[in-house]
């Protein structure tokens, strides 16, 4: 899961750059827009420039609500890995616990197996 994460985590950058990209473009249709507007009436003009600003705005915002939950993720995917790494680690000392076990065990019937041994050749 720590792949999927890591992925998803890539893929919601990915849309943060999309939308840096979409705002660039945006800026620049306003660029070519006010060239054109510019023959227009002062207040058409001040109008869509003021429609521009607004739109501008929007987007701003939206980039920074992107950039602050990318940053959560970003956070969010750390706390993933740290608890997987916690978790591989808890089984691990948990196999080598149960490796130990099975071979006291085994130890524990090979000791029993040479004393029965001992005791039948005895007789």
């Amino acid at each position: 899961w720590h792949v999927d994460d890591e992925r998803a985590a890539r893929e919601r950058v990915a849309r943060v750059e999309a939308a840096n990209a979409k705002l660039r473009a945006t800026v620049d249709e306003g660029r070519r827009r006010r060239a054109v507007y510019s023959q227009m009436s002062e207040r058409k003009e001040q109008q869509l420039r003021s429609e521009l600003a607004d739109e501008h705005t929007a987007l701003r915002a939206r980039i920074a609500e992107l950039e602050q939950r990318n940053g959560a993720l970003h956070k969010q995917l750390a706390e993933l890995e740290r608890r997987r790494a916690f978790y591989a680690k808890l089984t691990d000392d948990k196999l080598q616990r149960v490796r130990d076990e099975f071979t006291h065990m085994l130890d524990e019937r090979d000791a029993r197996v040479h004393t029965w041994r001992r005791r039948c050749f005895a007789e």
